[in-house]
């Protein structure tokens, strides 16, 4: 967190340091200018460390211990994402933002990869370090006050996190009054409803 000591730091959960420094840096920002902020938690990673006031009062329910704890991490993270949100809205800036989630991987498997197991790629197989589904896929999905009001939408299209970067460039160009990439513009699914059939 900026400005924070490392002896401050010390004894304070990494999930609530990120979100910290992700709602410093949005109290502080000019709205007048544009902001990029990129946010990787390193929750929920081994070692499977979660908050144990969160581990306890919002994670008992949980039978299986290593599925507890990662849950709460979870949990954790989630909340951390809500103070952000809230942050943006006290700001001024939720109705001026594109939200998007996303993790790099399923979740691990393997005993000796992890502390303890308590993710699950289910229905797909494997997970973490394999190239099968349950390796490659993860779930994600962006907001904004700028996309249609209607029904959620949902897409089994394959994305990959190179595709981000010139999707986010695309919607800055087209909310300036610049010209979207044909890419961009086609409405044509046939490409989405191929991909969505090709089996990994």
């Amino acid at each position: 967190v900026p400005g924070t000591s490392a002896r401050r730091r010390k004894g304070q959960h990494a999930t609530d340091l990120f979100t910290a420094a992700a709602v410093s840096r949005i109290a502080e920002h000019d709205t007048t200018q544009p902001m990029f902020l990129y946010l990787a938690y390193t929750a929920p990673h081994s070692p499977l460390e979660p908050d144990p006031e969160v581990l306890e009062t919002r994670n008992s329910h949980i039978a299986d211990p290593g599925r507890r704890r990662y849950a709460a991490m979870v949990t954790h993270m989630d909340d951390g994402v809500g103070r952000i949100v809230e942050e943006l809205k006290a700001a001024g800036m939720w109705d001026n933002t594109v939200l998007m989630f996303m993790s790099d991987h399923g979740a691990a498997l393997l005993q000796d990869c992890w502390d303890s197991v308590g993710g699950s790629n289910l229905p797909y197989r494997d997970g973490k370090i394999s190239y099968f589904e349950g390796g490659i896929k993860s779930p994600a999905f962006i907001w904004s006050s700028w996309l249609e009001k209607t029904e959620i939408r949902t897409s089994s299209a394959v994305l990959h996190v190179v595709d981000v970067f010139p999707l986010l460039l695309a919607i800055a160009e087209d909310r300036v009054g610049g010209t979207v990439s044909e890419v961009f513009q086609q409405k044509d699914t046939s490409q989405e409803e191929h991909l969505s059939r090709r089996h990994l």
